[in-house]
């Protein structure tokens, strides 16, 4: 019998063969051939192996950050584990990479699709945390030129990411004079930004935004002061307001979230580490109104388990059930500075709103990093490979 070679085979069982492989394979496969590279850096395969491999079991990412007083820098380093998974977090597909080097002021956005904005004073990169490769979006000469947010969204119908990079209003009051913000576009091999105005004068508050179908949400003042929910629309680069009730009076310290696949606000300043008990706010849109709905989640058996540890709402997750998680890391030894590497543990909970059960889990490892960010959903992509 003849042999045959694998690119003799028909692209598309290559595509589907290549897309159950995982990243460290395709790696090796780009520097093999270059028929192969170009059939891997492709949409169409990344949604393949989105499909097969990545989506079916999605990661719960942390961002690790750790502060040298010595050198003045900062270090981020990025963990991730099987967030589905029935047995323990910590032995369940572990990933970790070290990214970033250098002086404080880092922010990371919420992982969409596998990457992660990360902005600085000066730069905004376009990363992906499991490849460890960056796309540097904007450079700025100076720190003069910071920008006030920069949120972090896509667009499946165009292939497009976007940084919605928003700048300082002239104002606080009443002004006839647009305000005009800059979009950066990364699409395959190319890159794209350019100015917009926005009708719709406002400040924002959110350090992280929230994307959900092409349409980015973030908290924000009206020049009024009014609390409201910023919506932008990747596609169109629209901006539309949303009110909030009276009683929400939004500031850094709420939230969004995805709650059972809505926009959610929750506050970080609630009082769910002393009661158990949840208070969220969920929005639905229905013919382009808004509509938001308290709703108070009483959690069975919190104290027993939380153990009186500073623990925060990050969302559900595909199982429906609700995720908790630690902002700062438990150390075996007191914190000394600068900060050496000993072990820390971070306390995971799932909590599920059906048969109130009350899941923990905890990851231990060596870090050198204090401070967490959680994200949910996060994938490993083949994008920026």
């Amino acid at each position: 019998m003849a042999e045959t070679s694998f690119e003799a085979i028909p692209q598309d069982l290559q595509m589907k063969i290549l897309s159950r492989m995982s990243l460290k394979h395709l790696g090796k496969c780009i520097c093999a051939s270059k028929k192969l590279a170009t059939i891997i850096r492709t949409k169409e395969f990344r949604d393949l192996h989105l499909q097969y491999q990545s989506m079916a079991r999605p990661r719960m990412l942390f961002m690790v950050l750790d502060v040298n007083f010595n050198t003045n820098e900062e270090v981020l380093l990025f963990y991730s584990v099987y967030q589905d998974e029935k047995k323990p977090l910590l032995s369940s597909g572990q990933q970790e990479s070290l990214i970033f080097q250098g002086p404080p002021g880092y922010k990371i956005s919420q992982p969409i699709r596998g990457l992660v904005c990360v902005r600085e004073k000066t730069k905004i990169m376009i990363c992906n945390p499991t490849t460890k490769k960056c796309w540097t979006l904007l450079e700025l000469k100076t720190c003069k030129e910071e920008l006030t947010s920069a949120y972090f969204g896509y667009d499946e119908a165009t292939d497009e990411f976007k940084v919605l990079c928003l700048t300082p209003m002239k104002s606080d009051g009443p002004s006839k004079e647009a305000e005009k913000h800059l979009v950066l576009t990364m699409r395959p091999g190319e890159e794209s930004r350019r100015w917009i105005t926005c009708e719709h004068h406002h400040t924002p508050v959110s350090v992280q935004g929230l994307c959900k179908e092409g349409v980015l949400y973030y908290g924000a003042k009206s020049n009024s002061k009014k609390s409201v929910i910023m919506s932008f629309n990747m596609r169109f680069e629209k901006f539309n307001v949303i009110a909030l009730p009276e009683e929400v009076d939004i500031s850094s310290r709420w939230k969004l979230v995805s709650y059972k696949g809505e926009i959610a606000l929750v506050n970080d300043d609630d009082d769910l580490l002393r009661n158990g008990v949840l208070q969220i706010w969920v929005g639905k849109e229905t013919k382009g109104m808004w509509e938001w709905e308290k709703t108070r989640i009483e959690i069975l058996r919190w104290k027993e388990f939380a153990e009186r540890k500073t623990i925060r709402f990050k969302g559900t997750i595909g199982t429906g059930e609700l995720v908790f998680a630690q902002n700062y890391l438990d150390t075996e030894r007191p914190l000394v500075f600068p900060l050496e590497k000993q072990k820390g543990s971070l306390m995971v909970l799932y909590y599920n709103e059906v048969t109130k059960d009350l899941r923990r889990f905890k990851i231990e490892r060596e870090f050198e990093g204090l401070a967490v960010q959680t994200f949910l959903d996060h994938v490993d992509s083949p994008q920026l490979m």
